[in-house]
């Protein structure tokens, strides 16, 4: 298993890396224990303990199956359209499917928005179904069933709400944008509802545990909802405001010619001494006589212990040219950031007819938003 950013890697789904974040162990453990301890006990007083605790345990992992099914029915869209799927991701209030980038029309926005609740939708019906077939079969299957058939359909018609970033939020900014053709002003007025549903989420959650102390549990889960609700609609705020700042840039007008060179036998003390030591040095091209081999950098560097500088060459440390993103000057900067963010080494060569022109790092873009200011809200 490899953890990344807090979360677990444990696998891959058709292709879509897996992840599951800390946080979702404490709200299968919440929806565990009110399953195997509340819900299944008051409603089934005479199974036994053991049935409570097994059944709630299977049912939670089929409902977070259930929200699994929900994201990869948003990502086989995506990927459908074309948009690459850089994984799926279980956490604290559900999941979320990590798409590269948006729709480029209404019509693709909108499929990818509604089939997740419709695959929500399916889903209860499905569970609906073995109730039904159930009922007179065997009472624990059909309790479960039955569960997970409301909480589906639930799920369904809560996501469907029109605040971005839910999908109800981008079904209503896709036909915003059908209707006006105005992307930029459709996603603004859809963030919008998000951040006003989530203000509501908040309030009516307070206003549960005020009025009735017995409903304390549901209250401050409402509010955590709307809590992250507006996390997320804010953070989609910056991300709209970050490429309207960026849409004018094409790769030559951030480009870097801040490098220095040096050949491919250099040992890294010699890069140390002679490049590290001047101020806001950040990289330099490795060259086998005229021919560029590569780049490095401090971090390429400080992969190796201090004792092996003096034994170490450039071209054992290098990023190599080949693995290095390839960009025409004329490139568009938000189709630049995708790419650097996809591949490790955040940065690529900026190249016209087989002539290096220059660098473009993701700093490069980074310091640009924080010159204009374009990441505060």
């Amino acid at each position: 298993m490899r953890i990344v950013n807090g979360s677990i890697r444990v696998g891959n789904l058709f292709g879509i890396p897996f992840y599951i974040s800390y946080t979702w162990f404490a709200i299968f453990g919440v929806v565990t224990i009110s399953l195997a301890f509340i819900q299944y006990p008051e409603l089934y007083p005479y199974w036994p303990q053991r049935t409570h605790i097994l059944l709630g345990s299977i049912t939670s992992l089929l409902f977070f199956g259930s929200v699994v099914v929900h994201e990869l029915a948003h990502g086989t869209v995506a990927r459908a359209l074309g948009i690459p799927v850089k994984s799926i991701t279980l956490f604290l209030v559900g999941g979320v499917a990590h798409i590269s980038s948006e729709a480029t029309k209404p019509a693709g926005e909108l499929a990818m928005a509604i089939v997740g609740p419709f695959s929500s939708l399916m889903l209860g019906a499905a569970f609906g179904l073995v109730w039904v077939v159930s009922l007179r079969i065997y009472e624990p299957i059909a309790a479960a069933a039955g569960w997970l058939a409301s909480v589906n359909v639930a799920l369904a018609i809560f996501n469907m709400a029109p605040g971005f970033p839910m999908d109800g939020g981008r079904a209503f900014r896709s036909i915003l944008w059908w209707l006006t053709g105005n992307y930029q002003m459709s996603t603004t007025i859809a963030i919008f509802a998000g951040r006003l549903l989530a203000y509501l989420l908040m309030l009516g959650g307070l206003v549960l545990i005020v009025e009735d102390r017995e409903s304390m549990f549901s209250g401050v889960w409402i509010i955590l909802i709307g809590w992250f609700l507006e996390r997320s609609a804010r953070s989609s705020q910056r991300q709209l405001k970050m490429r309207n700042y960026l849409n004018e840039y094409r790769a030559r007008d951030l480009m870097t010619k801040d490098y220095s060179m040096v050949q491919v036998d250099t040992t890294l003390d010699e890069i140390v001494d002679k490049q590290v030591t001047i101020a806001m040095w950040r990289r330099s091209l490795v060259l086998d006589g005229s021919r560029l081999m590569g780049i490095i950098n401090l971090n390429n560097i400080r992969r190796f212990a201090r004792t092996q500088w003096s034994t170490v060459t450039a071209s054992q440390a290098m990023i190599p040219v080949e693995v290095l993103v390839k960009l025409s000057p004329d490139d568009r900067i938000l189709d630049v950031m995708e790419r650097l963010g996809e591949e490790r080494y955040g940065q690529a060569l900026v190249v016209e007819e087989n002539k290096l022109l220059g660098v473009l790092a993701i700093e490069n873009i980074m310091d640009v938003l924080a010159t204009r200011g374009g990441l505060r809200v």
